[in-house]
């Protein structure tokens, strides 16, 4: 079964298997402009998944160490001693 269109392999310099403009092409970048879209909207969301995870452990472990008021957090009681 031969089903390269290549018949001879002497002063072949590349050999492409999508040209250009071709929707092959147009594909692969749409692919890859997906993926990337993806992960940096799941990087995101739990980046702030996690950084209200870390806030609210934080000013609960503030509010019960120093018998603050539940209102506010971690980072405003900071903020109140810098000031």
């Amino acid at each position: 079964m031969n089903t390269s269109p290549i018949t001879n392999w002497e002063h072949v310099g590349a050999y492409f298997t999508f040209g250009p403009h071709s929707i092959g092409v147009v594909l692969s970048i749409i692919a890859a402009i997906g993926i990337c879209v993806a992960l940096i909207y799941a990087m995101f969301r739990h980046e702030n998944q996690a950084f209200s995870e870390v806030n609210l452990l934080a000013s609960k472990a503030v509010d019960e160490k120093l018998d603050l008021p539940k209102e506010g957090t971690y980072a405003d009681t900071l903020m109140e001693n810098v000031n």
